[in-house]
């Protein structure tokens, strides 16, 4: 799990019924991936617990406040093309074909993307998180104009 505060980019992938802390975990890969045929629940209400792993800062800003409400003090079971729908994955599949698709994207990224610039735009996202938009457009030209040095041929990879 890469999660948004390291360099690497994460690609996770939910094949199968997941709930409570194994769900709260999945929103903090980059990517993810889920099985049409998965199950997801929140369920830390069912059991008396409250959000586990950072998922009540987390799930609104992926899914929405009403969604991230809904999913958390109900705790009802969702199923992987739901949670698709909802912007908690943003591929969906049959689960036969899920880690192929997975490794697929993972490696197109790899041969196709600079790692460099990939870290830098995790960081900007963040970072612009809590700027207004002429401070995020300000810092997003100074980057550019600094991501001109990354390497002289314009390709680090």
């Amino acid at each position: 799990m890469a999660g948004p505060g390291r360099r690497g980019v994460s690609c996770g992938e939910l094949n199968g019924n997941s709930a409570g802390l194994g769900l709260a975990i999945a929103p903090h890969d980059d990517v993810r991936f889920v099985a049409t045929e998965a199950k997801l629940t929140t369920a830390f209400v069912k059991r008396g617990l409250i959000g586990e792993h950072g998922i009540s800062w987390l799930l609104p800003r992926i899914v929405g406040r009403g969604r991230a409400l809904d999913l958390l003090l109900s705790a009802r079971v969702i199923t992987g093309t739901e949670a698709a729908d909802y912007g908690l994955a943003q591929f969906v599949g049959p689960r036969a074909d899920l880690l192929e698709t997975t490794i697929s994207y993972a490696h197109e990224m790899a041969r196709n993307c600079s790692p460099h610039a990939m870290a830098a735009l995790k960081r900007q996202m963040i970072e612009d998180e809590h700027r207004t938009p002429l401070d995020a457009l300000l810092a997003a030209d100074q980057a550019t104009r600094e991501s001109f040095t990354w390497c002289p041929s314009g390709r680090e990879w």
